[in-house]
């Protein structure tokens, strides 16, 4: 059974080690982590079955906007639900802190991470051209915003 648990402090050790196998060319650092979860507006929950973390998201919230900063799940944990449940539970919670609209950015070239965000009622909206660092040049940002 996958259970959704908000993402503290004494969590930061199971998240971690995920975020570094999830983004290895990009982790977060630990104080990074820290920071963002202390923030004000921050919300993020960490996804755990079997007692083993499988996924996690972070948004940001100001006013009454949340932007999605970081979601990621295992591999193996890829294509069954995890996204989708930890999406459904961050929007359930932010439309109960009065966030009426979310907003995201992702890489030109994660088009699986494109169709979760499709397949969970998020639409494009434009594009950032340049916006991520690639080896040797720039990569473009899909923008997606999905009302509450």
């Amino acid at each position: 059974m996958l259970e959704i648990r908000p993402l503290t402090a004494e969590l930061l050790p199971l998240l971690l080690p995920l975020d570094r196998l999830c983004f290895a060319d990009e982790p977060f650092a630990a104080i990074w982590w820290q920071k963002a979860i202390d923030a004000q507006g921050a919300q993020a929950w960490l996804a755990i079955r079997n007692d083993e973390p499988v996924g996690y998201c972070l948004f940001s919230q100001v006013l009454d906007e949340a932007e999605l900063l970081r979601i990621a799940t295992v591999p193996l944990a890829r294509q069954v639900g995890v996204g989708t449940a930890l999406l459904a539970h961050a929007y359930q919670a932010l439309k109960g802190c009065g966030v009426a609209q979310l907003f995201l950015e992702v890489r030109a070239s994660n088009q699986a991470a494109q169709q979760l965000y499709c397949r969970n009622g998020w639409s494009v909206t434009g594009q950032r051209k340049d916006y991520y660092p690639l080896g040797d040049g720039r990569e473009d940002a899909v923008l997606f915003n999905r009302v509450l």
